[in-house]
C-alpha cells in the first residue's frame, strides 16, 4: 500500500512539473506566434503604404487632374489582398472628399480620423480598434495603419489601411490546439519515462529495504540490508545494519537491566516492608511496657478472690459473686492481650473496604489503657458521613498508633500545667483541585497540645531517620513510615504545627466512587 502510494505521488509530481513547465512554454510560444503574426501584418501594411507613396511622387496638384484617383484604384486592387488589409482610403485635406477601395470599409470613420491625423503630423501611425475575443483573453480586433501620402509636403492627403486581426487570432488558436496536444502527448510520455527511471533508481530499492525491514524480527545480528552500488542506498543499508546491531546489543543490555531492576524493586519492597514492620514492633515494645502493670492489677485481684474462695466459711452467694468478679478481671486481661496481639500480628496487606471509624475506635480503646497515656485526655469526634475506604485497616491502625504516640511524646516534653489532650476527628470535605480530587474526601485529623515542631523542621519531618529525640528514644522512621503507608493507600498527609502550641496532622483519603455518589445525594436538601 505504501509502495503504491509512493509511485503514485512520484507520478503525480512529475506530471505536475512537466505539464506546468510545458504549459508555460506553450503559453509563451502562443503569445510569441501571435506577436510575430501581428508584426508581419504590420510590415505588409507598411510596405503597401510605402508602395502607394512611391507611386505618387509627383507634385501635390496632380490629384486635381485625377491622376491620383486613376493610380490608386489599380494599385490597391493589385496589392491589397497580399497585405492582409480589407480596406484602403485617401482623405483629401480641407475637404470631405474620401477615396476608398476594398471589400470591407465599415470603419471609414476611424480610418478617416487616423488618416487626417497622420497627414497633419506628417508621420506613420498605428492604431487598434474594436474589442473581441483573441487567443487567451479579450483583444483588439482591427489594426489601422495611417500615413501622409506625400512625405515632407504640407497640405498632403492622408492614406489609411484597415487590417482585420480576427483571422490572425483564429490561426493562432488552431496552432494553440496543436501545441497543447503535443504538450499532452509529450507530458504523458515523459511522465511514464521519468516514473520508470525514478522507480528503478529509488522506489525499487525502497521496496527491497521495506521488505527486509518488515521481515526482521530481531533474532539474528546478520546483515539485513545489502544494497550495492556505492550510492546513498548502500550507505543507508550500512547505517541500518549498524543501527540494528546496536539495537540488538542494547536490547540485551536492557533485558539484563530490567531483570536487575525487578530484583532491586523486590528488594526495595521487602526493605520497605521490613522498615514498616520494625517501626510497628518498636511501637509494640513501647505499648508492651505498660501491659505488665495493666495485667498485674487484674491478676492480683483474681488471686485475692481465689484466696477468699478457699475460705470454707463463706456462703454460696459470696462464692458466686467472687467467681463473677474474677471472670470480669480475666476478661479484661484477655481483651488487653488480644488487642496487643491483633495490633502486632504480621500479614500481607489486604486491600478491602473497611470502616475508618471502627479502626479509630479500636486504636483509642487500646491507647486509653496504656500507662504511657496517663494524664492525657483522648477525645474522639467522628463526624464524617461516609467513612469506608479501600485499603488495609492494619496499616491505617499502625499510622494512627504512631501519630498518637508521637503526640504523647510531644505532650510529655511540654512543661505546661494543663492536661495533655489528643483528639481524633473525621470529616467529609470537597477536594481543592477538581483534577486531583474530583470528589469528596475523608479527612482524619490528629491534634495535640504538645510542644509543637520548630518551623525549620517541617520540611524534613518525613525524611527517613530524621528525629529530634534523644539517642535511644527514637529511630526517625515513624513519620517516614506513616508517609509511605498513606501514599500506598492512595491518600496524602499534611502537618501544621507551631512551636509551643501543639501540632495538627491531617490525612486525606479519596472516598470510593459509590460512596461519593451517596454522599452527594445525602448532602442535597
Amino acid at each position: 500500500m505504501s509502495t503504491y502510494g509512493l509511485k503514485t505521488n512520484i507520478a503525480v509530481q512529475i506530471a505536475l512539473i512537466l505539464f506546468f513547465g510545458m504549459g508555460l512554454t506553450a503559453f509563451m510560444t502562443t503569445n510569441l506566434i501571435e506577436h510575430l503574426l501581428v508584426k508581419s501584418h504590420v510590415s505588409k501594411g507598411t510596405m503597401l503604404l510605402s508602395l502607394i507613396q512611391g507611386e505618387n511622387k509627383g507634385e501635390y496638384g496632380v490629384y486635381e487632374n485625377h491622376h491620383l484617383k486613376k493610380g490608386f484604384g489599380p494599385l490597391t486592387h493589385r496589392l491589397l489582398p497580399e497585405s492582409g488589409a480589407t480596406c484602403a482610403l485617401i482623405v483629401y485635406p480641407d475637404t470631405d472628399t474620401v477615396m476608398k477601395y476594398g471589400p470591407d470599409c465599415d470603419m471609414e470613420g476611424p480610418m478617416t480620423s487616423c488618416a487626417r491625423k497622420a497627414a497633419r503630423l506628417n508621420q506613420t501611425m498605428e492604431t487598434k480598434y474594436g474589442d473581441g475575443w483573441g487567443v487567451f483573453w479579450t483583444q483588439k480586433q482591427s489594426l489601422i495603419l495611417a500615413a501622409p501620402l506625400f512625405k515632407g509636403k504640407k497640405e498632403t492627403p492622408g492614406i489609411a489601411l484597415m487590417i482585420p486581426l480576427s483571422p490572425l487570432y483564429m490561426q493562432v488558436r488552431r496552432a494553440q490546439s496543436l501545441i497543447f496536444l503535443y504538450v499532452l502527448i509529450n507530458g504523458i510520455l515523459l511522465t511514464l519515462a521519468g516514473l520508470y527511471q525514478i522507480s528503478k533508481l529509488v522506489v525499487r530499492p525502497v521496496q527491497r529495504l521495506l521488505r527486509r525491514a518488515e521481515g526482521y524480527h530481531g533474532e539474528n545480528k546478520d546483515l539485513i540490508f545489502d544494497e550495492k552500488g556505492g550510492n546513498e542506498f548502500h550507505r543507508l543499508s550500512t547505517a541500518l545494519n549498524n543501527m540494528l546491531g546496536r539495537i540488538s546489543d542494547d536490547r540485551d543490555k536492557l533485558g539484563k537491566t530490567v531483570i536487575s531492576l525487578e530484583k532491586t524493586n523486590r528488594e526495595l519492597k521487602q526493605a520497605q516492608s521490613d522498615i514498616i514492620r520494625a517501626e510497628k514492633l518498636a511501637s509494640i515494645g513501647r505499648l508492651s511496657s505498660g501491659i505488665a502493670h495493666e495485667i498485674g492489677n487484674p491478676l492480683g485481684i483474681v488471686s485475692g478472690y481465689l484466696e477468699l474462695l478457699k475460705n470454707q466459711s463463706i456462703d454460696d452467694d459470696q462464692k458466686h459473686d467472687f467467681i463473677e468478679r474474677a471472670e470480669r478481671e480475666l476478661s479484661r486481661i484477655d481483651r488487653i492481650i488480644r488487642q496487643l496481639l491483633n495490633y502486632s500480628r504480621t500479614s500481607s496487606p489486604m486491600m478491602t473496604f473497611f470502616s475508618v471509624h471502627e479502626t479509630i475506635m479500636d486504636v483509642a480503646e487500646m491507647l486509653r489503657i496504656q500507662p504511657v497515656m496517663a494524664g492525657t485526655t483522648l477525645d474522639v469526634l467522628l463526624e464524617a458521613k461516609k467513612d469506608r475506604i479501600k485499603g488495609d485497616s492494619d496499616q491505617l491502625r499502625q499510622v494512627l498508633m504512631n501519630l498518637a504516640i508521637n503526640a504523647q511524646d510531644a505532650i510529655s516534653l511540654c512543661n505546661a500545667t494543663d492536661t495533655g489532650r489528643i483528639c481524633f476527628e473525621t470529616d467529609t470535605i470537597s477536594g481543592d483541585d477538581p483534577e486531583t480530587d474530583p470528589g469528596p474526601l475523608l479527612k482524619i485529623s490528629i491534634t495535640d497540645n504538645g510542644a509543637g515542631i520548630p518551623k525549620g523542621h517541617l520540611g524534613t519531618i518525613f525524611d527517613p531517620f530524621f528525629t529530634t529525640k534523644e539517642p535511644g528514644k527514637g529511630t526517625g522512621l515513624g513519620l517516614s513510615v506513616c508517609f509511605t503507608i498513606i501514599q500506598g493507600l492512595g491518600g496524602r498527609i499534611h502537618v501544621d504545627s507551631e512551636e509551643g502550641k501543639g501540632t495538627r496532622v491531617d490525612i486525606f483519603f479519596p472516598l470510593p466512587q459509590s460512596s461519593r455518589g451517596q454522599s452527594h445525594e445525602k448532602d442535597q436538601p
